[in-house]
């Protein structure tokens, strides 16, 4: 039975009785986990701390297990006297390195110790344009700066400065850049502020960049060389794990929280442009796991007859074997050759996503440019034309080039957008699913976009002459002008969402 989803942002839980345990204020360093790990027999003896029952504005009921707050011992008070922040940051002032930050039109550079720069190059064919303004200056050899600095270092080694990061307070270093290029607006040198945060496997690489108020900057730069100092270590927390379990009919997971999920993933693929208006119905099958809750998405065409879909909540004991399998039996690798499993990137006001064998787009919210399609015998024709983009012999292979045309029509030119993606083997990555992209434009409305991932490594040896994985290659190869072919892994807006239980 086909159901239409209505979400509604409301908050799903009130709290229907009393807890006894004093527990501490809202305290933002204090992290929790919810786990929803299904009906379990006996509810009066569970371990885990205090029970507290609530219930959702469905009339849900729950039994959740609040956890006493784990703690870890203050070290604060053991006397360090090791090198300051300054003197542990000095190695990388020494080595001339610079940290550098993609956005859609400005580059970002920081030199450690030296400078801040922002750019933009623009190339008309042999002959480049840039625009560049400092955004601030220092010198790690001016023996006046670095004691002014060292003053006040020792200032603040009792109490150290905040800053909020991804719902943490973490201690920071700052080096205030001055002295940089003048502002337009109110006739000052612009100025920027360097903060340095401790992160063990960071590699100097720019966080965030903001301007706080007119020509004045904030950067955080992740580094490990501040790790050594224990005032500057993240402040470690124990697990805080709250169990809820259901109580009497209730799912495993509350409905409207289930939406809420739906919800968020919707929002992450806007609609495109109305260059496919004529695709055919999509449905959204959403698959909760039954071990832990967690909610997957897979997007399929609407070729399915009605009485396979079922509404698990109403009919919880049946299951769609014909959309299960769908779902389950292709590798993260085989859906990205695949094209259903799209990649999505961008630290500035553009975001990228990119769908191998089919698109690349940039968007921001509603608006949203197609630089380019795939088409197999384009791409082969391209290479033809550009031998030197060709793959290297498989032994030295790092990466593959890819020709994507077609795109949204450029103001400028007039001409269809194009785009040259750069698949790039990331070894050593934390997590096989990390996702590097960074999009240039060394001409009007002409792309390279770096595609940065460990996902990239296994099919570089797959491929032929021509940079193609001949297993995939006819399923992606689609024209965009076909009207059964949908742009992106969803249209998602005004569709039809199911849910299916493991």
């Amino acid at each position: 039975m086909q159901f239409l989803v209505q979400i509604v942002f409301i908050a799903w839980l009130y709290v229907s009785g009393s807890v006894k345990a004093d527990y501490k204020g809202f305290d933002d360093n204090i992290i929790y986990k919810i786990n929803w790990p299904g009906k379990i027999d006996d509810l009066q003896n569970v371990d885990g701390g205090e029970p507290m029952l609530v219930t959702s504005s469905n009339k849900e009921k729950y039994q959740c297990m609040i956890p006493p707050v784990q703690t870890v011992e203050d070290t604060s008070n053991t006397p360090y006297l090791g090198p300051g922040p300054l003197e542990l940051l000095t190695p990388l002032f020494a080595s001339s390195q610079c940290s550098i930050r993609i956005e859609s039109y400005w580059t970002y550079e920081v030199c450690h110790g030296m400078y801040v720069k922002q750019f933009h190059e623009e190339r008309d064919g042999k002959s480049v344009k840039t625009q560049e303004y400092f955004l601030g200056r220092w010198d790690w050899k001016n023996d006046a700066l670095k004691e002014k600095l060292t003053q006040t270092e020792q200032e603040n080694d009792e109490h150290l400065p905040y800053k909020k990061i991804d719902s943490l307070n973490l201690p920071y270093f700052e080096l205030e850049m001055a002295d940089g290029t003048i502002c337009d607006i109110n006739n000052e040198p612009r100025v920027t502020k360097v903060l340095y945060v401790c992160y063990a496997h960071g590699k100097n690489a720019i966080y965030s960049l903001k301007e706080t108020s007119t020509c004045n900057y904030e950067i955080i730069i992740l580094t490990p060389n501040l790790c050594s100092h224990p005032k500057f270590r993240p402040q470690e927390t124990g697990d805080n794990n709250i169990n809820c379990y259901p109580v009497d009919w209730a799912p495993q997971k509350p409905r409207n929280l289930l939406a809420m999920e739906v919800e968020s993933m919707k929002l992450r693929y806007q609609k495109l442009s109305n260059a496919h208006q004529n695709a055919k119905d999509t449905i959204a099958v959403f698959k909760v796991d039954a071990k832990d809750g967690t909610l997957r998405m897979e997007i399929l065409q609407n070729d399915f007859d009605e009485e396979d879909i079922i509404d698990p909540l109403e009919t919880p004991a049946k299951k769609v074997s014909k959309i299960a399998d769908t779902i389950t039996d292709t590798t993260p690798v085989e859906a990205f050759l695949q094209g259903k499993h799209c990649l999505t990137g961008g630290t500035g006001w553009w975001k990228y996503e990119f769908c191998y064998g089919r698109y690349v787009r940039q968007y921001h919210g509603e608006t949203s440019l197609i630089l380019g399609f795939f088409d197999e015998k384009l791409h082969r024709d391209w290479i033809a034309k550009h031998p030197h983009k060709r793959p290297k012999p498989k032994n030295i292979r790092t990466e593959l080039t890819h020709f994507y045309q077609g795109g949204s029509e450029c103001d400028k030119t007039g001409e269809k957008r194009e785009t040259e993606v750069k698949l790039k083997c990331l070894e050593n990555a934390a997590s096989k699913t990390f996702v590097s992209l960074y999009l240039l434009e060394p001409q009007t409305c002409q792309y390279i976009l770096g595609v940065e991932s460990p996902l990239i490594c296994e099919i570089l040896q797959k491929a032929d002459e021509d940079g193609l994985v001949a297993s995939v290659q006819n399923q992606n190869a689609r024209s965009q002008e076909d009207e059964e072919y949908v742009v992106g892994n969803a249209i998602i807006e005004d569709i039809d969402v199911r849910f299916e239980n493991d």
